[in-house]
């Protein structure tokens, strides 16, 4: 699909541009035609269209809402210029940009799909029963995802699955959260079943069975936790319906964990760039195609400074360092191998196929003696793992030499050594080749000190595409679904051992194993943790596997701990790791919240700061809510009685 669903964007037939005197979701060029969608191929180009607004971040990046919510969670950050980073200032208003843009770019996806689901039932007995339910289905799935969008971020919302007539449209009144997640669930329901369960050849990309359940999941578990704008103990009518609907999701057996049979040890991290792009774990995606007019810009945000047009925008925060357990199991805070003053050593596999930390060519390696329960002994070195057998680059292997230049300023002082020129040796006779160090000395380079490895598709550098990429974003993956389910299990202290199963199935992906081998491994967990340790691993999990992807924000609300997590400052790694005191542990709550002792008490703006980059943070607790665009009350669309509280 990624070949041809462009193309049929650009007809105005079906192009959909909000009003803001109608809650966005009037089109003013709807097509006047009255004929329209009236056969086949209509009906299949408007569907086609539906797909565009599935995420549509219109800036001039052309990215993803999913990627910009990277400055709402403890694990990333995007640099705070940000649209988004009102947030973060606590300065979040009903006139904000961002906010009336989220709004106006999900009502145009549900109005484009209304107008294809009620415009087709002219082309209903000229075309094949099956097919023509497939495609209503397919409409259907993405306006379920746009109203979930929607319902997440403000609750009660003006809903219509109808065209209306303009005069309707002004007079939408806010819906109950309530009825907007049941139209969810019901409409997954009705469309599953019509959808095939798996995607091959030119349909790769287009929704499944698998994708509606997994959004009906995904609006269930979050409406278990978090009603009216407040996190509460989690309802177990909604947690059975999580049960169902993954279940569901996994019994269509038309979705699997991405394994890289070439390279399994490090198929999470090949997962995210082209070597696994439309593989059978994602189950919804945003597509692009530069060469259609349809291209981002996230290599040039994730990249390392030293990469031609990359501004390393896009950075772990210290607090997800510290949410990697070390290769036996042990979280960081009880680790009895967890040194502060070599961090970066003995971590499972996902932190070195996430996390890029600061090396320079000629560094000692970060070696470390790991004793395993059955007795026995292994050396760990983290330099190895990110870089797999640490050799001179050679001019041959362009993808190497572009992972040879993500050279992160270290911490620490060194004698003699001059960090903003790098050599190293690229020719057999010995001839150095020296670069400048522009994560060091440029004033794009990273701020937090890491850059992180998803989305970084170097090939599109090479090519010259930093900022025109045609790598496709995921919204949704197989992964969370079985997260879903094994946290919904814990929740109902039903089947614990199936919970375990689970979520050893995606720790197994991330050292390359499959989970009938991960279950004989030294890290994989029990039930002998019962479910107040089980809930604690999950969340944490969840942190781990689908940081930087846009799900956390979620799930802290959900968890009631936005305020403690995203309150805290934005922190990147400390400068003189080897200064810290042995006894300065990191602190891991059961949300996954970090807490680093070491900050407690200093002034991040003093001159003497002790970390790479520090920014205060005052998230609120209404921004769970975020504010109905003032342009709804202006125009008249609501009263200003319906603005959500704290407004």
């Amino acid at each position: 699909m990624k070949n041809k669903i462009y193309i049929i964007i650009v007809l105005v037939l079906i192009s959909v541009i909000g009003c803001d005197d109608y809650l966005d979701k009037q089109p003013l060029d709807m097509p006047s035609s009255e004929t329209f969608l009236s056969t086949p191929a209509e009906v299949k180009m408007g569907v086609n269209a539906c797909y565009k607004l599935l995420d549509n971040d219109n800036t001039f990046s052309h990215r993803s809402y999913y990627r910009l919510f990277v400055a709402l969670e403890d694990a990333g950050q995007i640099r705070m210029t940000n649209s988004l980073s009102p947030f973060r200032e606590g300065n979040v208003n009903p006139e904000l940009a961002p906010v009336r843009n989220f709004w106006s770019d999900y009502y145009s996806g549900v109005t484009r799909c209304n107008i294809v689901i009620e415009g087709m039932e002219k082309a209903k007995d000229k075309m094949n029963e099956s097919d023509w339910l497939e495609l209503k289905a397919e409409a259907q799935v993405i306006r379920a995802w746009c109203y979930y969008s929607l319902v997440v971020k403000f609750g009660d919302i003006p809903f219509t699955d109808k065209l209306l007539e303009m005069n309707d449209y002004a007079n939408l009144p806010r819906t109950s959260e309530d009825e907007i997640y049941d139209f969810i669930f019901k409409q997954m329901e009705e469309a599953a079943p019509n959808l095939p369960a798996t995607r091959t050849g030119d349909d790769a990309g287009r929704v499944t069975a698998g994708t509606a359940w997994a959004i009906a999941a995904k609006a269930a578990i979050y409406r278990a936790y978090f009603q009216k704008g407040k996190a509460i103990s989690p309802d177990a009518n909604y947690l059975n319906k999580v049960k169902t609907y993954t279940g569901n999701c996994i019994n269509t057996g038309g979705h699997e964990l991405y394994y890289d049979s070439s390279n399994p040890e490090e198929s999470y991290k090949n997962l995210f760039i082209y070597t696994g792009e439309n593989c059978s774990e994602v189950l919804l995606q945003k597509e692009f195609n530069y060469s259609q007019n349809s291209s981002h810009d996230w290599l040039r945000t994730t990249g390392s400074r030293n990469y031609s047009r990359c501004m390393s925008g896009t950075t772990p925060q210290e607090y997800l360092i510290h949410s990697y357990e070390d290769t036996l199991g042990n979280t960081v805070d009880v680790s009895p191998y967890f040194d502060p003053k070599n961090p970066f050593a003995g971590r499972e596999p996902r932190f070195y196929q996430t996390i890029v930390w600061p090396r320079v060519e000629g560094s000692e390696k970060f070696t470390m003696t790991l004793t395993e329960s059955n007795g026995k002994t292994r050396e760990l070195t983290g330099f190895e793992e990110v870089y797999p057998g640490a050799k001179f680059p050679e001019d041959s292997d362009p993808t190497f030499i572009w992972e040879y230049n993500t050279l992160l300023k270290p911490w620490g002082e060194a004698e003699g050594v001059n960090y903003d020129q790098v050599g190293y040796k690229i020719n057999d006779d010995g001839t150095a080749k020296i670069l400048t160090n522009q994560d060091c000395t440029n004033g794009w380079s990273s701020r937090t000190g890491y850059l992180t490895w998803k989305y970084q598709a170097l090939e599109d550098g090479m090519a010259g595409l930093a900022a025109n990429g045609s790598l496709n974003m995921i919204l949704l993956r197989y992964a969370d679904v079985l997260l879903m389910r094994a946290e919904a299990l814990i929740e109902l202290n039903d089947n614990l051992q199936e919970a375990v199963d689970l979520i050893n199935m995606v720790r197994a992906r991330g050292w390359g194993m499959s989970s009938a081998e991960y279950a004989s491994h030294p890290s994989a967990k029990t039930t002998a943790l019962g479910q107040d340790g089980l809930r604690a691993l999950v969340r944490r999990e969840r942190k781990i596997e689908l940081c930087h992807e846009g799900h956390r924000y979620e799930d802290l609300k959900r968890y009631g701990a936005t305020v403690k997590a995203l309150g805290m400052d934005v922190v990147g790694r400390p400068k003189y790791f080897h200064k810290e005191a042995e006894t300065n542990i990191p602190q891991i709550d059961g949300n996954g919240v970090v807490r680093l002792p070491w900050l407690e008490g200093l002034d991040g703006q003093a001159p003497d700061y002790p970390n790479r980059w520090w920014m205060s943070s005052n998230y609120k607790q209404h921004y769970d809510l975020w504010p109905i665009p003032q342009t709804e009350f202006d125009n008249g669309n609501l009263d200003s009685a319906a603005q959500n509280p704290g407004y």
